[in-house]
């Protein structure tokens, strides 16, 4: 290109545009530029015409006065010298913006030759456009100059926010990624590369780089997430997926993206995404997750995960039409392998345990722990007419259950009660399902153990009748329906009656006289028991003292207290014993029978409460001596008065020589360790002959007398 004396103009044109992102504001897109040359000296010719050429030299200045200011344009020769003395000079100071130009007008010869007086208007028309003129070329200049600053002002603004967000992105400690969408081209942040274990160069700048990171399982969902960004349907997306660290290994992230320009048709044409670790706290999620579905000492699930998969099953059968069933089991004799053992090895026993119930199921089984050493297996998918894969996994686990564990190098025996229940045969939902699994499963205790039963309707029948019994066991007490009666303990040498046994009844005011045996384990259960014992001492002890006036003055009377009794801390039924000390003659007046359990199971607060009643004078007898696991070594432990030889060995003594010899060798150890005894069960003559000659204490049945009520039992005895 040619030079030439020019005044040259670059303009921006900006378009319009609103980006929603939280990190930008609003920005003028540039949209292009226009580009404007001004040739002066064509300019001035087309501005002033024949007056310019050759009688009027034009000067601009940039300052206030031609001396100190720079020459900026100047229409002829550009050095003074060369310059020919003008008569007429003419300037012109324009400010703009606190800047200042110097506008210098000089006549030529030609000019002043011409000059005439004459014609003053047309010589100031011709100084005025002049003027104009080159007020509008520097008004030009001053255009092109600002449009330039705020150019640069836009780009600085710009690049200031770019680099903010980004700084602020990165602080977080998220990685970024910038996606040149129509090129493919993305670039990643060093943060980005360093959360995953990359290196600077160990990654293409490209978007199918990106892609290869995301997991399998998560690849479709992000593409998706991305896509109704892409095409507008979302204003952003934000996803939770699994990368490809540079070990191979896999990191959870939360990926998240925006698209942050698009062209005039509305296409993206830039995107920013930004990805956060969260593999700590999907670890947390998962170990918080685990903890509350699964058992924290077998692993398996427990009874909130059981729940949930026994919902699942449910629905799933009725679109089936299939069946599936539930074996609840609970494991025999393991109480005393804690207390025999040790609790930490009870644990490592239920842990085998379970390994042994996973070994006797299919893979779609289920088998979970709901608590202590009740496990539950859920059985999938049995067709309607074959239930053998119940019973065959019922028979696996109590054969696999029966082989001894080897606990802390000593063998262990347990075994398994089990009960079965199907759906839909036995209930219609989960809670009747399970409650009748559970008094299957009870059914196979009370038969013993180590059996597997089938739910069937009686169970059901008395699981009703045994509800409405402790429904009516609440206000009985209140109505006056309980009340004791007494059954005489004859000393057998002398057949003197100075000690009976209280024994509760209930007369139920529809269905007559219930037996203890129906309706004690209610109480025990509901723990009504402690209301009632309570009651069952008070009256005991009103009654002692009236027989020790009436009878013998060293009358005494056998109250049994449940176990439950002595686990209970409820001050309100412990004022029984202020109630004895009140009675002066109260002395060894009450003897608490209790079993093996009480000891078994005698913590500090139990051991406690035993000594405490014996400093007040009372006695113990532990009853149904001789069924339980290790009866001797708690005789030497507590201090016992009176031992009570369990009706199961005096019912056949007279037949059976080893019943004989058993009663025997209680009454000679007990004797050796200062122990009175007492024979229960005697229902014939032979019977308490035998028990005399081997030197027993005592003796009850209905030999001398079934319980009588109070009035009865003075009449007995005053009758001998």
């Amino acid at each position: 290109m040619s030079s030439c004396d020019c005044l040259s103009m670059v303009l921006p044109i900006y378009k319009v545009s609103q980006q929603h992102h939280s990190s930008l504001k609003s920005l003028n897109e540039l949209y292009g530029w226009v580009f404007l040359t001004i040739d002066s000296t064509v300019f001035f010719k087309q501005t002033i015409g024949h007056a310019k050429d050759g009688f009027v030299i034009y000067s601009i200045f940039d300052g206030k006065t031609d001396d100190d200011a720079h020459l900026l344009y100047r229409d002829g020769p550009t050095s003074d010298k060369n310059l020919i003395k003008s008569n007429y000079v003419k300037y012109k100071t324009i400010e703009m913006t606190g800047h200042q130009w110097l506008i210098k007008a000089q006549s030529l010869p030609k000019f002043d030759g011409m000059l005439s007086f004459h014609n003053p208007n047309v010589i100031g028309a011709i100084g005025l456009f002049t003027n104009l003129a080159i007020a509008g070329v520097l008004l030009l200049l001053f255009a092109r100059l600002k449009s330039l600053d705020e150019l640069r002002d836009i780009n600085q603004q710009l690049q200031f926010s770019d680099n903010r967000w980004r700084f602020a992105l990165e602080g977080s400690g998220d990685g970024v990624w910038d996606w040149d969408v129509p090129n493919k081209q993305v670039t990643f942040s060093k943060r980005w590369k360093a959360m995953l274990g990359y290196e600077e160069r160990d990654l293409e700048n490209t978007f199918e780089e990106w892609q290869s990171k995301i997991h399998p399982d998560h690849h479709h969902n992000v593409m998706n997430a991305i896509d109704a960004t892409l095409m507008g349907q979302t204003s952003h997306y934000s996803v939770e997926c699994r990368f490809k660290c540079k070990d191979q290994s896999w990191k959870w992230m939360l990926a998240r993206g925006m698209v942050v320009i698009k062209d005039e048709h509305g296409l993206p044409l830039r995107m920013v995404g930004t990805q956060t670790d969260i593999s700590e706290l999907k670890q947390s999620e998962e170990t918080i997750w685990q903890h509350a579905n699964f058992d924290a000492l077998t692993g398996l699930p427990n009874r909130r995960m059981f729940y949930a998969r026994l919902s699942h099953e449910l629905n799933k059968t009725k679109r089936t039409k299939l069946k599936f069933g539930l074996l609840f089991l609970d494991i025999d004799r393991f109480k005393e392998v804690n207390d025999t053992l040790g609790h930490d090895q009870g644990d490592v026993l239920l842990q085998l345990a379970a390994q042994r119930l996973l070994a006797c199921t299919y893979e779609h089984d289920v088998v979970a722990r709901l608590g202590g050493d009740e496990f539950v297996i859920l059985v999938s998918d049995i067709e309607v007419t074959n239930l053998k894969n119940l019973e065959i996994i019922a028979q696996k686990v109590m054969t696999t259950l029966a082989e001894p564990f080897m606990l802390n190098h000593e063998k262990a025996f347990v075994s398994a009660s089990i009960g079965i229940a199907i759906y839909p045969d036995d209930s219609s939902n989960t809670d009747d399902l399970i409650k009748s699994v559970d008094q299957a499963m009870y059914e196979s205790k009370h038969r013993g153990g180590n059996c597997f039963t089938y739910f069937t309707t009686k169970m059901q029948e008395k699981a009703v009748n045994r509800l409405h019994l402790s429904n009516d066991l609440r206000s009985a007490l209140s109505n006056g329906e309980l009340f004791i009666e007494y059954q005489p303990i004859v000393e057998l040498k002398t057949t003197k009656i100075y000690k009976a046994e209280a024994l509760l009844r209930w007369m139920h005011p529809e269905r007559g006289l219930i037996s203890p045996a129906e309706f004690i384990p209610i109480a025990e259960d509901t723990r009504m028991i402690n209301e009632i014992g309570h009651w069952v001492l008070i009256e005991s002890i009103k009654q002692c003292m009236d027989w020790r006036k009436k009878i013998d003055s060293s009358f005494q009377i056998a109250v049994n207290k449940s176990p439950i009794q002595f686990v209970n801390t409820d001050e309100r039924y412990s004022h029984w014993v202020k109630t004895l000390l009140n009675e002066t003659n109260s002395v060894n007046a009450i003897v608490i029978e209790i079993t093996e359990s009480v000891l078994l199971d005698a913590s500090g607060h139990v051991v406690d409460k035993l000594k405490r009643y014996r400093e007040h004078g009372i006695q113990f007898a532990l009853d149904d001596f001789g069924t339980g696991y290790s009866s001797l070594s708690y005789l030497r432990k507590f201090e016992i008065d009176y031992l009570k030889i369990d009706r199961s060995f005096v019912a056949n003594i007279e037949n059976n020589i080893e019943d004989k010899v058993l009663c025997s060798a209680i009454i000679t150890m007990a004797h050796s360790l200062g122990i009175k005894v007492i024979a229960e069960g005697i229902e014939t003559q032979e019977q308490r002959d035998i028990l005399l000659q081997l030197g027993c204490d005592y003796g009850q049945g209905f030999y001398f007398s079934k319980s009588l009520l109070p009035l009865q039992f003075e009449a007995y005895v005053n009758q001998l």
